[in-house]
């Protein structure tokens, strides 16, 4: 990118925190509803997206709550945006996610936006984990749920971090995250290796 061009095509991001703001507070609307791949349909919380940034800055010692705000304000103005441009009240989950994490990097927050990329990515694993320990252990009270939820957790805790990609799963790959990093995002290498890196 260019100059000042950023997440908002020829906006400052800096200047578009501010509109959003203001989008936030009632006057631009924002996405009602937020669906995952599977069909699953839910209401928007920017509670939940805000207690997911603040989460990933804690992780990455960076616990600022007026970054946390900003970073919500962005997201929920680009969200907005999407959607009056679909002329709709839906976004995907993915888009959601993908937002955020572009608009960490754009305020040059690359230690946060990779913790919230893994914690993204350890939350679905634990989630799928779970739902498939539910299902082995049979009907709804027929078994021990909790148990089994807490034994899947610990089996992926034990194995280490894996990742679907579109050739199948398998182990983190810190060089993959770097290059991908460098290519679609635009980071600048040494940039890119400090937050593979830690």
């Amino acid at each position: 990118m260019a100059g000042n061009e950023g997440l908002f095509g020829s906006e400052v991001v800096h200047g578009a925190a501010s509109e959003a703001r203001g989008a936030r507070a009632g006057r631009g609307g924002g996405p009602e509803w937020v669906t995952d791949g599977a069909g699953g349909r839910e209401r928007f919380d920017p509670e939940r997206l805000r207690s997911s940034v603040a989460r990933a800055a804690r992780s990455a010692e960076r616990e600022d709550p007026a970054l946390v705000d900003e970073v919500c304000d962005i997201v929920a103005f680009a969200l907005a945006r999407e959607c009056a441009a679909s002329g709709g009240r839906v976004v995907a989950k993915e888009s959601v996610g993908w937002v955020t994490e572009r608009t960490l990097v754009e305020l040059g927050q690359a230690r946060v936006v990779k913790a919230f990329i893994l914690g993204r990515d350890r939350r679905g694993q634990d989630r799928r984990e779970q739902d498939l320990a539910v299902r082995a252990s049979g009907p709804v009270g027929a078994g021990s749920g909790g148990s089994a939820r807490k034994e899947a957790g610990s089996e992926r805790a034990a194995r280490g971090l894996t990742v679907r990609t579109s050739a199948g799963s398998g182990p983190f790959d810190r060089a993959r995250l770097e290059r991908a990093l460098i290519v679609d995002s635009g980071l600048a290498e040494e940039d890119a290796a400090a937050v593979a890196g830690r």
